[in-house]
Formats: C-alpha cells, sequence, structure tokens
C-alpha cells in the first residue's frame, strides 16, 4: 500500500509539476519524458526479478529498490534539471527491484496451496488499489495547494513507513502500523475540513485505511514473516568481477545504471528506440520458439502474441490517465463543487477506488458464470475490456461536444469515463497474466512473461507520443496557455479518434475470439 501510495502520488503530480514548476516544458516535451519514465518503470522489474532470484534475494531486492525510491521522490525537492532526471532515474531503478519482487515474496507465503494464493493476492491487489486512492487524496492535494516539494516529500514519507514496516518485527512492526494509518486518517481529515466533497470522498477511502490496519495487526499477532521468505540464494564462494562479491557487482551496476536511465528519460526518442529493438527481439524469439514447437503449443503462443499486442492497445490508451486526462481536468473540466474548486490530480483516485468497489464483483461473477459453464474465454475478455475502454473515452468526447460556452465540461463525464476504464480494466488485466501461465510451455514461462511486461512497457511509451497530440503548448518560452474554449475541441477530438479505435479493435478481436480460443485449447 505504502510503495503505491508513494509511486501514484508522484504520478499525480509529475506532468503539472513538468508544465507548471520550474522547468516549464510544453506539454509535447512534457508527455514525451512522462512516456519514456513510465515505460521504463515497466520494463526494469524484469531485470530486477532475475537479480533477485540469482543474487539478492527477494527480501534485499525489495529494500533496495524502497530505498532508492524513497531517495528519488525526496531529489524531486531540489530545483535542478539533472536532479530531476536523477531523481526519476532513481525511482526507475528502485521499482524495478521492488515491484517483481514483492510480488513473488507473497506468493511464496501459500507453498502450493492456490486457493489461499488466490485469496492473498486479492488482498495484495486491494492493498494496491487502497495506496493508489490515497495519493492523490494526500500527495496530489498537499502538492498542488500548498506546493510541488510537499507532496514529493510526502510521497518520500509514504515510501519509508512502508520499508520501515517491511523490516520491523513483532510487536513495533504493529505500532508502525497503527500509528501510520491513524496519522494518515487524521491528515486527510484535516486537509478536508470545511469541504463537504472532499470529506465524502475521504470518509470511504479512511475507513478502508482504518480496516486495513486493523487486519495487519490482527495478522502480525499470528506470527511475523517467516525468516527464511525471499533470503538470498546460497553462496557459491566465487568473486566476481574486479575481485568484488556478485551482490556487490549488483550495487555498482545499479549505480552505473543510474545515470544512464537519467539520460533515457531526457533523450525519450533513444528510451523508445531502445524499447523498440528489445521488444521486437522478443517477439521475434518467441516467434521463432513457436515454429519450432510442436502443433498444440505453437498455437497457444500464437494466442499469447496475439493477445499481447491487443494488451498494449489497451494500456497505450489507458495511460493516458496521468497524463493528457490529467491536464484535461486540470484545463477542461468545471472542478468547482459546492462552492469550493478540487484539484485536478484528486481524479487520479477514481480508477482505484472503483476497483476497490468493484474488484471482488467481477471476482464474484466470473465464478458464478464459470460454475455454470458461461464464463467468458479470454479473448472475449480482452475484447469487452476494449469496448468499455472505447466508451469511456467516448464519453469524454460526447462531454466535450457538450461543453460550456467557456469550454469547461462537467465533471461527471470524466468520473464516467473513469468508471468505464475500471471495469475494462477489471475484465483485462486480471486475465493477462493468468493466461500467459495458462498458454505458455513450462520451459519458457519467465521468457513469455518479461516479454509480456516489455509490451507493457512499450505501450507506456506509446501512451506519451499519442498524449502530445493533445498538446497544447503550455509553458512555452513567454506563451501561455489557451483558453478553455480553444482547446475543448483538440482534446475531444483526440478522446474521440482514441474511442473510434478501441472498439473497433475490439470488434476484430471478436471476430478473432473463435479462433484464438480453439488454439488456446489444443
Amino acid at each position: 500500500m505504502w510503495e503505491r501510495f508513494s509511486y501514484y502520488g508522484m504520478r499525480a503530480l509529475l506532468v503539472f509539476y513538468m508544465t507548471k514548476g520550474f522547468l516549464k516544458l510544453d506539454d509535447a516535451a512534457a508527455y514525451g519524458i512522462y512516456g519514456a519514465y513510465t515505460a521504463l518503470v515497466y520494463a526494469t522489474p524484469f531485470i530486477g526479478g532475475m537479480l533477485a532470484d540469482r543474487l539478492l534475494g527477494q527480501r534485499r531486492a525489495v529494500i533496495l529498490g524502497g530505498l532508492l525510491m524513497a531517495a528519488g521522490h525526496l531529489l524531486m525537492g531540489v530545483e535542478d534539471r539533472v536532479a530531476f532526471s536523477t531523481a526519476l532515474a532513481l525511482l526507475i531503478a528502485g521499482n524495478g527491484f521492488f515491484k517483481p519482487n514483492i510480488s513473488t515474496m507473497v506468493g511464496s507465503l501459500y507453498g502450493d496451496d492456490g486457493g489461499r494464493r488466490d485469496s492473498g493476492f486479492t488482498i495484495f491487489y486491494m492493498g494496491i488499489n487502497l495506496g493508489a486512492a490515497l495519493s492523490p487524496l494526500l500527495c496530489g492535494y498537499v502538492g498542488e495547494t500548498y506546493g510541488w516539494h510537499y507532496g514529493f516529500g510526502l510521497a518520500t514519507v509514504g515510501m519509508l513507513a512502508g520499508l520501515a514496516i517491511f523490516v520491523a518485527r513483532g510487536r513495533l512492526a504493529q505500532i508502525l502500523i497503527g500509528v501510520t494509518a491513524l496519522a494518515t486518517v487524521a491528515g486527510m481529515f484535516w486537509l478536508g475540513r470545511g469541504n463537504a466533497l472532499s470529506l465524502a470522498v475521504n470518509l470511504p477511502v479512511g475507513i478502508a485505511v482504518l480496516v486495513a490496519a486493523a487486519v495487519g495487526i490482527a495478522a502480525l499477532a499470528g506470527g511475523d514473516l517467516p525468516e527464511s521468505l525471499g533470503v538470498a540464494p546460497a553462496a557459491t564462494g566465487r568473486r566476481a568481477l574486479l575481485g568484488l562479491s556478485p551482490v556487490s557487482v549488483v550495487y555498482l551496476g545499479t549505480a552505473l545504471a543510474v545515470p544512464l536511465f537519467a539520460v533515457l528519460v531526457q533523450f525519450n526518442a533513444a528510451a523508445g528506440g531502445l524499447l523498440a529493438v528489445f521488444g521486437g527481439a522478443a517477439f521475434l524469439k518467441l516467434l521463432a520458439d513457436s515454429w519450432r514447437a510442436e502443433k498444440g503449443e505453437r498455437e497457444r503462443l500464437w494466442v499469447v502474441l496475439v493477445l499481447m499486442f491487443f494488451s498494449m492497445l489497451f494500456w497505450a490508451f489507458f495511460e493516458q490517465a496521468g497524463s493528457s486526462l490529467n491536464n484535461f481536468a486540470d484545463r477542461n473540466v468545471d472542478r468547482t463543487v459546492l462552492g469550493a474548486e478540487v484539484p485536478a490530480s484528486i481524479f487520479q483516485a477514481a480508477n482505484p477506488i472503483f476497483i476497490l468497489a468493484f474488484g471482488l464483483v467481477f471476482s464474484a461473477t466470473w465464478g458464478f458464470l464459470g460454475r455454470r459453464g458461461l464464463d467468458p474465454s479470454a479473448p472475449v475478455k480482452f475484447a469487452l475490456g476494449l469496448v468499455q475502454l472505447g466508451l469511456g473515452f467516448g464519453a469524454i468526447w460526447l462531454g466535450a461536444s457538450r461543453a460550456a460556452s467557456d469550454g469547461l465540461v462537467s465533471p461527471a463525464w470524466l468520473l464516467l469515463a473513469y468508471l468505464l476504464h475500471t471495469t475494462g480494466e477489471l475484465c483485462l488485466s486480471p486475465v493477462g497474466l493468468s493466461m500467459v501461465t495458462k498458454l505458455a510451455p513450462a520451459r519458457m514461462v519467465s521468457t513469455v512473461m518479461g516479454a509480456w511486461f516489455l509490451a507493457t512497457a512499450f505501450s507506456n511509451y506509446l501512451a506519451g507520443l499519442i498524449a502530445s497530440l493533445t498538446g497544447a503548448g503550455h509553458g512555452t518560452a513567454g506563451g501561455t496557455l489557451p483558453p478553455p474554449a480553444e482547446t475543448v475541441a483538440l482534446y475531444g477530438s483526440v478522446f474521440g479518434s482514441i474511442a473510434v479505435t478501441s472498439l473497433a479493435s475490439a470488434a476484430v478481436l471478436l471476430v478473432l475470439s473463435p479462433l484464438l480460443s480453439r488454439w488456446a485449447r489444443s
């Protein structure tokens, strides 16, 4: 929860900080950096997972990743271009160590008990989305209201709080959970004082935080995490480069990778080229492997590759949330509600709140349909996800076409879009990773999973390119932001095109679904 709080707190503010803060970037430049940053965030876990499996162990990798990310959030408070790039690089490297290994540790808690593992990951997924819901309400609100650096500072505190809870044992861990939960809820209600809308949004999230804390404290009463969980593999006794131990080489390599990531973020076209090369190589390797496999394996791999393409398309559109949709909320949504102006970043909380509200409903629905032999196939669920994503962007297009004379759009259209995007995500996201583990041959599951994450990374880079189509020139030297009446049509046009493309892609996938379903069963 705390790690996602820090990451999404950063995400809620990053584009605003680049365009409104000391950098004063225009939209296209900000979206390019944002796209490269989020793409590399999704690419590095492939490397971080391998290093943890072979050298560090998951526990040490999580701690290293958390410290790197906390340093990155803290460095965001320095108004210097080099410091800014280095901060993003630290976040990229830290996420690479943290993201894959905390998930692996959750899975390791349950051994071969698949039912309990599924329940454990449900709790884990709810914790992730609780952190994602909290961050705009705290980091976003504080950053926009009191100053960017205060928002980034809260993200730093959140990351350090999570690390402290992770490392602590026994009564200390329980105390830390209770204290951080109470402080968080108190902060939410103090910030929302005098604003009925903020209090109405903060109340259910605050209750969820207190419930989560109570569950965590009660769980730890039964014992700490097993000492053997996530430990480093047995040392081989061999020395590595320049007489250093293998673990020291990892630390050295990380230190060298940070400036490389900083350069790639600034020269984001190079990041895109690098991702294209690695992604293309991964695709060609999987294609070659499929031709060498027997017929059943070959057809199942083809299903993965086809759905990988549609997944990449889905996330390239969905990830407008942190860039163009964030600016749309800031510039063209009427955020005056009940007499008070709502910070634009608060809308970033809609998606995780909707996931918390509907996640278990979707899980129960698939189970209900499955017991009756009516559960849709993976390709059909992917198509349903794309349909709802398209309808969400269609809602924004419709809202933009009905904007007031001053170019402002009712927030109801944006919230409707986020609701539809969330239900689309719940149709597609949980299915994708499960499908990879089911359809990929056992000897190459890790390779296929790595390619899947690389495709997600590339989709984030594409998201930045798509967002640049909405660029309004904010932050250019001597320039000013056009009034909402002049930008609403541009946003409406781009989002309408995304809606049409998404719906057309869903139609193509529905046509292909019988063939893909037959291949998946082969």
